[in-house]
């Protein structure tokens, strides 16, 4: 049970990071995305119209509802004339609440579009928004224009009282390329973005909790020596059976703003700490590959894999860790790994180690050059297909390359 729940947290921060070395930065990688937003929801629609709730449609009045009908009030987008538009399914809502209502065409049987009538359209599940918010959506830069232009314009929307307004720019920064996001880094509202930290500390809504890593991370490019001590206060352990929600965006924050110094503090402070918390290690190695993928200049190579190889003695992390270290090329670990498949009875940790092993051989790309990490690794991988050819079997599918006889 122990090490399902430490995978399970590991494959939370994995989801919430995206770092692959061999995918591009589609996402901001320190962000917890809420899904669809607005102006995403509007690009995939045909039409797209503002609505006011009319009422429930029952058979009797005290028979459930058996669809809804709703008032066009404004058409933003695509050609739609009617008056009502009646759903054939339930839907809640009180009359006189306002909805975005997106829609697809659906052709007809001859292949033609009918326009401006509701059966000719597929309607999407509305969306509650106030009068502020369709226009917030309306004045939108679609997703033709700059990452930097729309990034600019939904940074102005961050937490603002109209909470689906405030949600939904977050969700914009969460999709958004990390390099559009730190295009407007000049931008940033340094002082409100220290406020905004400090009242998701005290905060209990989960939405709240999770913006604060992507404005930890914000104020670590735009802060100065004065936010360190803001940031340091976050670093604190988190308490059992929770959940450190944006703190890999603290840390990653920090870091960007310390530099070696923080590093320091964060190898004291967890990394060389066997009783730091599990779940805080995981934020820790989320915010070291996030500074490896997106922050390549911040840190010599060197030094963040000598920082990560530090939790090569937490059992609990050391598989993830070891797969961690391959991609890295760390071949300094290379010593330590081979003794584990040794003294390692766990077969995850050993079929890991003979994993890693492989993919140092792979990276001699030249055989005349004979490395020394290379030789040894296939020293050690000729011995275990003999002693052991179900192990090296296994971590070659792992890796998902053809197995060698």
């Amino acid at each position: 049970m122990k090490r399902f729940s430490s995978r399970l947290l590991a494959c939370v921060c994995a989801l919430a990071l995206c770092l692959s070395p061999l995918r591009p930065a589609i996402s901001c990688p320190l962000c917890l995305s809420p899904g669809q937003t607005l102006s995403e929801a509007v690009s995939e629609a045909d039409i797209v119209v503002l609505t006011q709730f009319v009422e429930a449609i029952r058979k009797t009045p005290d028979s459930e509802a058996s669809g809804v009908v709703y008032q066009t009030l404004e058409t933003m987008k695509g050609e739609w004339k009617e008056k009502r538009i009646q759903l054939d399914r339930f839907e809640f809502g009180q009359p006189g609440d306002l909805y975005l209502l997106t829609g697809k065409h659906k052709p007809s049987k001859s292949g033609d579009e009918k326009l401006n009538k509701a059966a000719s359209v597929e309607w999407l599940s509305p969306k509650e928004v106030s009068e502020v918010a369709f226009r917030y959506v309306q004045q939108a830069p679609n997703k033709e224009a700059s990452g930097a232009e729309r990034m600019k314009y939904f940074l102005k929307f961050l937490e603002v009282a109209d909470v689906t307004i405030s949600n939904d720019a977050y969700g914009e920064f969460a999709t958004a390329p990390y390099e559009d996001v730190v295009a407007v880094k000049e931008h940033f509202p340094r002082e409100k973005l220290r406020q905004w930290i400090r009242n998701a500390q005290s905060a209990t809504a989960t939405p709240v909790k999770v913006r604060s890593g992507l404005y930890c991370m914000m104020l670590g490019h735009c802060g100065d020596a004065s936010d360190e001590k803001l940031l340091e206060s976050l670093l604190t352990y988190t308490p059992k059976d929770e959940f450190p929600l944006g703190k890999d965006g603290a840390i990653a924050g920090y870091l960007l703003l310390t530099g070696e110094r923080g590093l320091q503090k964060i190898e004291e402070l967890y990394l060389s700490n066997p009783k730091a918390p599990t779940v805080d290690l995981l934020t820790v190695r989320t915010a070291l590959s996030f500074l490896w993928s997106y922050e390549p200049t911040r840190f010599p190579k060197d030094r963040l894999r000598s920082a990560l190889r530090l939790l090569l003695d937490r059992k609990e992390l050391v598989t993830d860790v070891i797969s961690d270290l391959s991609r890295w090329s760390d071949w300094k670990a290379q010593p330590r790994i081979i003794s584990m498949l040794t003294s390692s009875s766990d077969e995850h940790v050993r079929r890991a180690g003979v994993a890693y092993l492989l993919i140092s051989i792979d990276s001699g790309k030249k055989p005349e050059e004979k490395l020394p990490h290379v030789e040894e690794a296939k020293v050690v991988i000729a011995k275990l297909r003999e002693t052991e050819p179900r192990l090296v079997k296994e971590a070659e599918i792992l890796l998902k390359r053809p197995v060698r006889p």
